[in-house]
C-alpha cells in the first residue's frame, strides 16, 4: 500500500503533529503557541473527514482562532489573559485536572510511572521529568513523536524490520496509555466552562487524532 518514500514523509509529518500536541499541555499559552496552532490545523483537517471527534475539534479551534484574530489592542490582551487564567485554573490549581496518567484509572496504575520510564529509557528518550513524573501526558506525546522520527530514520536506512517494530511500540503507546488518559481527560473537562475556549477543542483534536493514527498504524502491521 505504501512505499518507503511515502512512509518516510508520513512519519515525518506524524512527528511534527505529535510534538505540537505535546506543546499544548506543557507550554504556557502565548502568541507562539497560538501561531503554531493555526499552522497545524490544516493538517488535522485533512484527517478530520474520517473522524467526527477530530472534525468537531477542528471546527472549534478554528472558531477560537477567528475570535482571537478579531481582537485588537487591550481587548486582545484581555482575551489572552483569560486563556492564561484558564490554563492555571484547569491544570495548576489544587483540585484541577491532572496532566499525569497515573491520576486516572488504569489496570496497571501502581506501576505506570516505572513502566513508562523503562520504555523511554529503552528507546533513548530523554525527558525533563524523572521517573516519578514520566507519565506526564506531554512526555507520552513527545515520546510517540520520538518513535515516529525513529521509524522514519530506519526506513531511510532500509531497516524495515526495526521500523515495523517501532510501529508496534507506537500502537502500544496509543492503546495502553494515551487513549486511556485522553478519554478520561475529555470527560473531566466537558463540564468545566473555562475549558471551552482552547483546551476542550484541543482535547477533542487529540482524541480524534489518536483514533485515526491507530487505524493508520494498524494498516502497517
Amino acid at each position: 500500500m505504501y512505499n518507503n518514500l511515502s512512509l518516510i514523509e508520513i512519519h515525518n509529518g506524524r512527528t511534527q503533529l505529535y510534538y505540537f500536541l505535546a506543546r499544548v499541555f506543557i507550554d504556557v499559552p502565548d502568541e507562539n503557541l497560538y501561531s503554531l496552532t493555526a499552522d497545524m490545523v490544516p493538517a488535522f483537517e485533512i484527517l478530520s473527514q474520517y473522524n467526527n471527534m477530530l472534525h468537531y475539534g477542528c471546527l472549534q479551534i478554528k472558531e477560537f482562532i477567528k475570535t482571537r484574530n478579531s481582537k485588537v489592542s487591550e481587548e486582545k490582551v484581555m482575551f489572552d489573559n483569560n486563556i492564561l487564567n484558564n490554563y492555571s485554573n484547569l491544570f495548576c490549581k489544587s483540585g484541577g485536572l491532572s496532566l499525569y496518567q497515573s491520576m486516572y484509572p488504569a489496570t496497571y496504575r501502581e506501576n505506570i510511572k516505572e513502566n513508562l520510564f523503562n520504555i523511554f529509557k529503552q528507546y533513548d528518550f530523554e525527558t525533563a521529568y524523572n521517573n516519578q513524573e514520566s507519565d506526564h501526558i506531554s512526555s507520552e506525546l513527545s515520546f510517540t513523536a520520538h518513535l515516529a522520527a525513529l521509524t522514519s530514520l530506519n526506513l531511510r536506512k532500509n531497516n524495515n524490520d526495526m521500523a515495523d517494530h517501532l510501529v508496534k511500540v507506537q500502537l502500544s503507546m496509543i492503546d495502553d496509555y494515551m487513549l486511556k488518559w485522553i478519554k478520561n481527560l475529555a470527560y473531566s473537562i466537558s463540564d468545566i466552562e473555562t475549558g471551552d475556549l482552547f483546551y476542550a477543542p484541543m482535547i477533542n483534536i487529540i482524541n480524534g487524532f489518536l483514533e485515526q493514527d491507530k487505524i493508520f498504524l494498524n494498516k502497517l502491521i
